[in-house]
């Protein structure tokens, strides 16, 4: 175990973690933190932060009634949730991002030089989410990766590749009719123009029609 990565202390899962065939799911390394996949707590919101942000209106002045947000409900609520868990994982995770942790929204990617040390890794994001109460769901992990695919990149230890499933869908894009259309389709494909050689050049072109 490599001295510079922090080990936290392991909390009491024995009377938490009803395991049964999430055994099968999850690598004997981290059997012992299993409590941190029990689904029921994994589809529930994490506590309540201890302090609240407060906006100071100006006198006088009446506070809307409503949050004003240009979305539908549901597009609002999924966003709340998604902010709460951004707020808690990068307050739970601040020493180790960069470091062997990157997060984005609710995914949690944890990179290792070796398999030691990426064992180490893994208890300790397990453990700190046990520590505050953050569950995860057993089948949307995967654990000792070669390559994964990350925010529509494919990543492994050589390379950085682009994700055949979205070079598929710009291939397989229907014929252009609108102006909306084509603005959607370049901002697909502008995505990935770092792996196109001459790539302005040859999308010169259909950004000339906008």
């Amino acid at each position: 175990m490599s001295p510079s990565v922090p080990v936290l202390p392991m909390p009491d899962t024995s009377v938490k973690s009803p395991v049964t065939a999430m055994d099968t799911m999850i690598q004997h390394e981290y059997r012992d933190l299993c409590g941190v996949f029990i689904k029921e707590k994994a589809a529930k919101l994490p506590l309540h932060c201890p302090w609240d942000c407060t906006i100071n209106l100006l006198p006088n002045a009446i506070p809307p009634k409503c949050k004003v947000y240009p979305l539908s409900l549901p597009e609002t609520k999924a966003m709340e949730e998604n902010i709460k868990e951004i707020k808690e994982s990068d307050d739970i995770f601040r020493d180790a991002i960069n470091q062997y942790v990157i997060t984005y929204i609710d995914d949690i990617l944890i990179y290792s030089a070796t398999y030691v040390e990426h064992v180490c890794h893994i208890r300790n994001v397990l453990t700190r989410l046990l520590q505050h109460q953050l569950y995860v769901k057993s089948e949307k992990c995967e654990f000792h990766k070669d390559s994964i695919t990350f925010l529509g990149y494919v990543i492994s230890q050589k390379r950085v590749e682009m994700d055949t499933s979205k070079v598929r869908t710009v291939m397989d894009w229907p014929e252009l009719t609108t102006v909306k259309e084509l603005q959607q389709f370049l901002g697909f494909a502008n995505f990935y123009q770092r792996f196109i050689w001459n790539y302005s050049n040859i999308a010169s072109p259909l950004s000339s029609l906008l």
